[in-house]
């Protein structure tokens, strides 16, 4: 058996068996742990070829900073230690994924060959309940497919695999906009363009201040999002979509103001400690409305639904700062080499995730393996950008 097919074997084997025989267990909270523990496995057997400059970079002290603030803004009951904890874990995730997708071609290709087969298999499970998720879980079928599309991409190295990413996110499109997955569809088509967009060469290797720039632009657009729409906005303003079902589409079927009165609230909280927020193990779905301010939902907590919203109210602007500079260095560091496929791939998917989690709860907080997806698709383009070269020779898309 040649080298290459023993490091697929090896790293394949035990995933397709979590995928084909533990599907229902693959989204319960420990597995993050059995990720974790794999992937220090797998960096074990490969850390003597890992260049020791790789380890200098700043990066790492930004997510270190994040992780020690994290910990110091703290109460340590059993919540607050499980949310140091799982934090510890995604961002671990995220690194060796970074250590590993340096040392070779075979790991990018064995995450190509386990996404897609798992996106398949969601995707048909999905058909299936297609009614039942347009009127129930159509965020976490949303939130499902944006998490695996990035991890088909940056294994797209061929035109076959090109082509089997681009139906897949047609495929995510057709039915996200059917179930009624606002956020993820635009999240997608933000991803579609940008990556369109890299690949064209508009935000190219000799431009990367520009695509910096943008990059920014985008992170102060939508911080600035939430006072504005808070500010400006009345349910009257907002409710004007559809809603009356006239369309066999979802997406243009439900009102744009859900959360209006939610974050009216819970900016008031906010407002009490703004700078280092409540502690981190203090979730916002433990709020409720207060009496001060006329809320119009029938629901008794505030939770965040804003990944911004939630670190804000949790560890204050201090923490959201530090968040937003571990994905400025992110960007920073694939702006470097925008013409690597895996690299353009994911700096198309910073962008858009930065505006999915405007409305969404992921990254941080969260122990849904969704998340972990996402940091191990960041963790590819950041290895493929700080090895310097395309994994293969790449082929321009017609």
């Amino acid at each position: 058996m040649s080298e290459k097919s023993f490091n697929y074997l090896l790293f394949l084997s035990p995933l397709f068996i979590v995928i084909i025989f533990m599907n229902s267990l693959i989204f319960v909270r420990e597995a993050i742990y059995f990720i974790l523990f794999y992937f220090i496995f797998m960096f074990l057997i490969y850390r003597n070829k890992l260049p020791h400059k790789i380890l200098k970079n700043t990066l790492w002290i930004f997510i270190v900073s994040f992780i020690v603030y994290l910990s110091i803004n703290t109460k340590y009951d059993k919540y607050g230690i499980i949310v140091i904890l799982e934090t510890g874990v995604m961002l671990a995730v995220f690194s060796l994924s970074v250590f590993l997708s340096i040392k070779g071609s075979y790991y990018k290709n064995a995450i190509w060959y386990l996404s897609t087969v798992y996106f398949w298999m969601f995707l048909v499970r999905s058909l299936v309940e297609l009614e039942q998720l347009k009127y129930g879980y159509n965020l976490s079928t949303g939130l499902s497919l944006f998490s695996l599309l990035p991890l088909i991409g940056v294994g797209a190295d061929n035109l076959t695999k090109r082509k089997v990413f681009y139906v897949s996110i047609l495929c995510s499109l057709f039915i996200l906009m059917y179930v009624g997955a606002r956020q993820a569809v635009v999240s997608i088509l933000m991803f579609s363009f940008i990556a369109a967009m890299l690949n064209r060469n508009i935000l190219s290797m000799q431009k990367k201040k520009i695509f910096i720039i943008f990059s920014v632009f985008v992170m102060i657009s939508i911080i600035s999002f939430y006072p504005l729409y808070i500010m400006l906005s009345t349910i009257e303003h907002v409710s004007w979509v559809g809603g009356d079902g006239g369309s066999s589409f979802n997406f243009f079927n439900k009102r744009i103001g859900t959360r209006l009165d939610i974050w009216k609230h819970l900016l008031y909280y906010i407002s009490l400690d703004p700078l280092l927020g409540h502690g981190a193990n203090l979730s916002t779905s433990m709020l409720q409305p207060t009496s001060l301010i006329e809320f119009n939902m029938n629901r008794d907590n505030l939770s965040s639904h804003s990944t911004y919203l939630e670190i804000i109210y949790r560890i204050g602007f201090l923490g959201l700062f530090l968040f937003l500079l571990i994905f400025y260095k992110i960007i920073k560091i694939l702006s470097n080499n925008l013409h690597v496929w895996e690299v353009k791939i994911i700096s198309a998917y910073v962008l858009s995730l930065l505006v999915y989690i405007s409305t969404s709860v992921i990254l941080v907080f969260d122990s849904n393996l969704n998340s972990i997806f996402i940091w191990i698709a960041l963790g590819v383009g950041i290895g493929a950008s700080l090895k310097g070269c395309p994994l293969k020779k790449m082929i321009k898309l017609r």
